[in-house]
């Protein structure tokens, strides 16, 4: 069993359920967009991270799915898409489980300038409250769903709490986002933000407040030769709970990345870097930081 004694077990637990313990978009971008032409993607990832504190050893992997369609162009330079994404996380080590988590379903509709390799959006979705039929809180926090709960908040805190609705547990939420590309023959920069009402949904006759979780990310790359990207993206996450005696917590995280792109699909590979408390500094004994390898294809 993971060992419940660590420091950082309790800070985990709360990053995991700010937005259900008062009741008891997508790929996050670095400019993958590979060409203005493409209509729709596919893309898969997986994430990996080692945790280790005093006798403790768990190893966590988190496999993702997302995907953007087109659904209308009504001209030539508007469009209007519908985006899926799909996260899990796995733990194997001292304590093993495996727990999918919010699937997500959201419209965006936007605008581009293919000549200038300008593109913006913004949207709409929903999340549906899946990881309630785990049934991880029915004995708390520390009972016999533990382990399941702790893989979750590990996973949300492995993407540095960026789109935390997917992983976190007892809510459906209502996300509203945009981004916005300019990607040039030698560099590509862009920005994306997001806002989430995690409404709680009822579980065992309990019920709480509603969370709101505020996120904004820039990035920038550069090209030394047409299919190949090298750069950075910066994001910032506020999480905060309404209700009383709850105190909002913040999330700052670096993300170098390497990105391929060969004919209509690409690859790329990132490590996500946390900055502050609580999952950072990153290589500190207590931080947490994640490597991603993710691929997909455009048509």
């Amino acid at each position: 069993m993971i060992a419940r004694s660590q420091a950082l077990a309790p800070a985990l637990l709360f990053a995991s359920v700010l937005a259900s313990s008062t009741l008891a978009h997508a790929q996050a971008s670095t400019g993958e967009l590979r060409d203005h032409e493409s209509t729709s993607r596919i893309a898969v990832e997986l994430g990996y991270y080692h945790w280790s504190v005093g006798m403790s050893e768990v190893e966590l992997f988190q496999p993702s799915f997302y995907g953007s369609f087109r659904l209308a162009a009504p001209t030539e330079t508007t469009f209007v898409d519908l985006d899926v994404a799909w996260r899990a996380a796995g733990s194997a080590g001292d304590g093993s489980a495996f727990r999918a988590g919010n699937p997500y379903v959201g419209v965006r509709a936007g605008m581009h300038d293919r000549e200038n390799g300008f593109r913006v959006r913004g949207g709409l979705g929903l999340t549906a409250p899946l990881t309630n039929l785990y049934d991880d809180y029915r004995g708390g926090l520390l009972g016999d769903g533990f382990v399941g709960i702790f893989t979750l908040a590990l996973g949300g805190a492995m993407q540095g709490a960026w789109d935390a609705w997917l992983t976190v547990p007892l809510n459906m939420a209502v996300v509203a986002r945009g981004d916005v590309e300019w990607r040039q023959e030698y560099f590509d920069l862009g920005a994306e933000v997001g806002f989430g009402a995690l409404l709680p949904v009822e579980y065992e006759g309990q019920t709480g407040d509603t969370t709101l979780a505020l996120q904004g990310a820039a990035w920038a790359a550069g090209r030394p030769i047409p299919e190949l990207a090298i750069g950075a993206r910066f994001q910032a996450v506020m999480i905060a709970p309404t209700g009383e005696d709850m105190d909002s917590e913040g999330y700052l995280a670096l993300v170098p990345f390497v990105r391929g792109e060969i004919g209509a699909g690409f690859v790329e590979g990132r490590l996500v870097m946390n900055l502050d408390d609580p999952y950072g500094f990153a290589f500190d004994d207590e931080g947490i930081w994640a490597v991603y390898v993710s691929g997909g294809a455009d048509f």
